[in-house]
């Protein structure tokens, strides 16, 4: 007997762009949820937005049950046979994605292709149950933490195949992916075993059009005009374009789908950074707010993104579907970062008209100060392509099977130039800390074009980089399934995945100096630039156009210390799982669900390289070298996982189902922490040559590790109100039993492969597997319209999540200061979605807020290494309006308008302290943006 409820779409007509963006934060499905409702519309934005969810769902659910029981099971009858469109639509697709999951899963789905108006789909995603955003250099969203876990515990799948990317780890960069060109998002929240290269904190699965599963033509096109960083200036401009099109051919056996998205325009971002040394005072006594070195900085960007999508679907006969996927996406960036720098400010000076608060200068003057004005240009190309060939086909009533083939492929290349100009004078620095933002001020004009030179600087005239990284993984998949009649189960499946993915990155770089040996140059060109918050203005010029016409590169990509940035990560996973699918009835009640178990096997190996030097400096000939050899080095390791899983859902009746998920999973090291690089320095002076004194060190990564592993536990309710809303709620268990962090410890190579007696032993510091811990949270959902409560509300409605996470991991700190441990980084202990939405004879609105808690993210720093860092937790507003064209000689045309940002939200790191305080080390503002696009639907 089939319980299953297939619950068919009913056809959609009319949908605006802008109703789809709302589809995505109402659509919203999740997977965790506790009696929460929708807030007041007064109260969305209150500091308690739960509370209030929780006092509105209440009133909803009591009316809700009134009205269901007036109407009875007529108006679930008329339901099925009304066409909805916009915001409604998009709300019951995701609900109807949900509700008939055999796993625990969040959903968005869009009507057509070019509907979401997201600068990537990153934006979309964060507004899902258990998911927050980390936003990039340029204040966009790029990096989503699932459930508190970093982004590498998340994995990212295109169509149902794993995807590599362009940067040094295996967290998506979802900059990748146009919104555009995506038809729906199901994020799995349980294990399937069928889901091969899923994640311990989830598995984001993006997905094209199906074209035969399209009715009729669809043609769309859809033009928008951007203005960024309004209110902080300068204001920058940009445009997006966006074509669709898909189609059935040859009585409906053939399908076609194309979609082109192109994105550009320029942004500014302003900060203020302080770094350098920390716990430091003036010659008085007189202790720092912050660390003793600050650079007020503006960061000019200008962002291309081109992305296009073609699905060719053929089905000749009812036993026999072959698609073939194609997707592409490049990206330009080009960013100019003007700063002014005071390196070491507390260094022979003066401090005076100070304001001191327990021996802590909080503001005061500054005299003595060198300057560094400095532009730091970047120049990043990406390129991304992914293709998949996928066969489904009949053999005969019970058996069936499928071969997929696939290849993902990225590849970035870059240029990052520091170019460096002073003054040769001295001037005054005033200060201020009592503020959020600190504030700055320099008695020096940094903007006379007849006083800067290009030239040395204590950081030198400048330094050159150029970064590649390739990435690339070739997939094979068969899987043979039968159906069952039987009284427990309805299917059965049995298949293998086989993968090979290779990551490189290349890096060479070096020193510049002027043309001629020149000592000075005078800049070729350049402009006032306002730098920093509310900033200092100085002169700004494009450094990377210096490359060559100015500057001479030294390269020195042959030095040890640049050779050791060079790795090479291979991993081959073989991946055999079976499935029984369950259809059932236990004591009444009907169940369905799934039984699995997922073989992975993983062989990964790297090459690299050890460099070891001891040597003293001081001698009469100059640098003297005892050691000093750099060697070939490889390392690997393969392991095997057996990882079973159950997945049950219960339906409760009353269209209320609970669900339950639990299993076994892996997560495989970062890619970085993969390499065989290995580098060990002992520095010496000579009148003391064995004592390592100038430095003692050693780090590399560790090609042996193994991956992090997880037993896992999930429980959900879901409440469902007709096709309309829902409510749910939701709890989750996770044992790690094992972590991976950088751990030190001492190191006798100098003695055990070189034979020196008399040195010390060497700080090491490098990934290992250590012990793991737990991450148990909540999370609830309500997604309603308010129509529920009164029909004087028709049109009103809310969707607010909120999720609360806690974890017992504690590592090593590596996010700075001086704490000796620190929380799992990703984590943010409070997440919070919440949207307003008004929808009625064409018109809609709706405003928007997501906030999250203070987490530790992970960034790339100048010396392109990835570094830990405390982020504080921000509060991000947005909101639209949207009219759409149901008649007349301008039907089919959507007009939005769009803000995002509106609040201007502060990006802050921090470092915390052994005795627990905390200091904020670099503060960014963005801006707000606004767009204003229009759609055409053919």
């Amino acid at each position: 007997m089939n319980f299953r409820k297939l619950n068919l779409a009913a056809s959609r007509q009319g949908n605006c762009f802008f109703d789809v963006y709302q589809e995505i934060y109402l659509m919203k499905t999740s997977s965790i949820k506790s009696p929460q409702s929708l807030a007041r519309q007064r109260s969305v934005f209150r500091l308690a937005p739960v509370a209030a969810g929780c006092a509105v769902l209440l009133m909803m659910g009591g009316t809700a049950h009134a009205q269901q029981a007036q109407t009875g099971a007529s108006d679930a009858a008329n339901l099925g046979t009304v066409t909805v469109t916009g915001i409604r639509a998009s709300i019951e697709s995701a609900i109807s994605v949900k509700k008939n999951a055999d796993s625990i899963v969040e959903a968005i789905s869009v009507e057509d292709l070019g509907k979401l108006p997201d600068a990537s789909i990153a934006d979309s995603i964060a507004r899902l149950p258990g998911v927050a955003a980390q936003r990039n250099i340029e204040g966009r969203a790029s990096q989503l933490s699932v459930r508190g876990m970093p982004p590498d515990f998340a994995t990212t799948l295109l169509n149902g195949r794993e995807q590599v990317n362009p940067g040094d780890g295996r967290g998506a960069e979802f900059d990748a992916y146009p919104s555009e060109l995506m038809n729906g998002v199901v994020l799995y929240k349980t294990p399937d075993s069928t889901l091969v290269g899923q994640g311990i904190a989830g598995t984001i699965d993006l997905q094209t059009v199906r074209p035969l599963k399209v009715n009729g033509r669809k043609i769309s096109v859809g033009l928008n005009q951007k203005k960024t960083s309004v209110g902080l200036g300068p204001t920058g401009a940009g445009n997006d374009f966006s074509f669709s099109y898909v189609d059935q051919l040859l009585d409906k056996t053939l399908g076609i789908a194309l979609g082109v998205a192109r994105q550009s325009g320029d942004s500014t971002g302003r900060g203020v950074n302080s770094f350098d040394d920390a716990d430091k005072t003036f010659s008085d006594g007189t202790k720092l707010p912050l660390r003793n070195s600050v650079t007020e900085l503006s960061r000019l960007s200008k962002f291309t993104r081109q992305g296009v999508m073609a699905v060719v679907e053929f089905q000749p006969t009812k036993d026999f579907t072959s698609t073939l996927d194609l997707f592409s996406s490049t990206a330009d960036r080009r960013t100019l970062g003007h700063q002014v720098a005071f390196p070491k400010f507390n260094e022979g000076t003066t401090l005076s008209n100070a304001t001191l608060s327990n021996g802590v200068a909080l503001a005061g003057t500054v005299s003595g100060v060198s300057a560094i004005v400095q532009t730091i240009g970047q120049q990043q190309n990406d390129d991304n392509t992914a293709i998949g060939w996928n066969n489904k086909f009949k053999l005969n009533k019970e058996w069936s099977g499928v071969i997929d083939l696939s290849r993902s492929k990225s590849r970035r290349t870059e240029v990052d130039i520091d170019s460096n100009a002073v003054t040769g004078t001295k001037g005054d620095l005033t200060f201020d800390s009592r503020s959020d933002i600190p504030q700055f001020g320099y008695s020096l004009n940094m903007a006379d074009a007849s006083t800067l030179l290009l030239g040395n600087t204590p950081w030198g005239l400048g330094w050159l980089k150029k970064p590649s990284i390739d990435d690339s993984m070739k997939s094979l998949r068969a899987e043979l399934k039968r159906s069952l009649d039987t009284p427990y189960f309805s299917s059965f499946v049995v298949g293998v995945n086989f993968s090979d993915r290779s990551k490189v990155l290349g890096m060479t770089e070096g020193s510049l100096s002027l043309q001629n040996n020149a000592a000075t140059a005078a800049l070729p060109s350049s402009s006032v630039v306002n730098a920093g918050i509310p900033g200092i203005n100085v002169l700004g010029w494009d450094s990377i156009a210096l490359i060559d016409s100015v500057y001479k590169y030294t390269d020195m990509g042959d030095q040890s210390w640049a050779i050791m940035k060079n790795w090479s990560v291979k991993e081959k996973v073989t991946t055999t799982f079976a499935k029984l699918d369950i259809d059932t009835t236990a004591a009444g009640i009907p169940v369905r669900g799934n039984i699995g178990l997922q073989v992975v096997k993983t062989d990964q190996s790297s090459k690299g390289l050890n460099d070891t030097t001891v040597a003293t400096w001081g001698n009469p000939d100059g640098n003297r070298f005892d050691v000093k050899q750099t060697l070939d080095k490889s390392g690997g390791k393969a392991y095997t996982d057996v990882l079973p899983n159950l997945n049950l859902v219960f339906d409760a009746g009353n269209s209320q189902v609970v669900r339950m998920g639990l299993g076994k999973m892996l997560a495989r090291p970062g890619l970085r922490d993969l390499r065989a690089n290995a580098i060990f320095e002992c520095w010496s002076p000579a009148s003391d040559p064995k004592s390592c004194s100038g430095n003692h060190s050693g780090s590399g990564g560790n090609p042996e590790l193994e991956p992090f592993r997880a037993s896992t536990f999930d429980v959900a309710y879901e409440k469902y109100f007709g096709k309309r809303a829902y409510i749910a709620g939701a709890a989750f268990y996770k044992d790690l039993q094992t972590f991976i962090y950088q751990q030190k410890f001492k190191s006798d190579v100098l003695s055990s492969k070189y034979g020196l007696t008399g040195y010390p032993t060497l700080d090491y510091t490098g990934p290992m597997n250590g012990q793991g811990g737990t991450i148990s949270g909540f999370e609830l959902t309500a997604n309603a319209p308010f129509d529920l409560i009164s029909p004087a509300l028709a049109g009103f409605g809310a969707y607010i999540n909120h999720s609360n996470t806690h974890s017992s991991v504690n590592i090593p700190n590596a996010a700075g200061g001086s704490a000796d441990n620190m929380e799992l980084p990703g984590l943010s202990k409070q997440v919070t979605n919440l949207s307003l939405y008004y929808e009625a004879g064409g018109f809609s609105a709706r405003v928007g807020q997501r906030t999250r808690s203070d987490f530790i993210g992970e960034f790339t720093d100048n010396q392109y290494e990835r570094q830990l860092t405390y982020i504080r937790g921000e509060r991000i507003v947005d909101m639209q309006v949207g009219y759409e064209f149901k008649s007349g000689p301008a039907k089919g045309l959507s007009l939005t308008f769009q803000a995002n940002n509106l609040t201007d939200a502060v990006f802050q790191k921090y470092i915390v302290n052994a005795d627990g305080s905390q200091q904020t080390t670099e503060s960014a503002k963005y801006g707000k943006a606004y767009m204003l696009g229009a759609t055409y639907k053919f």
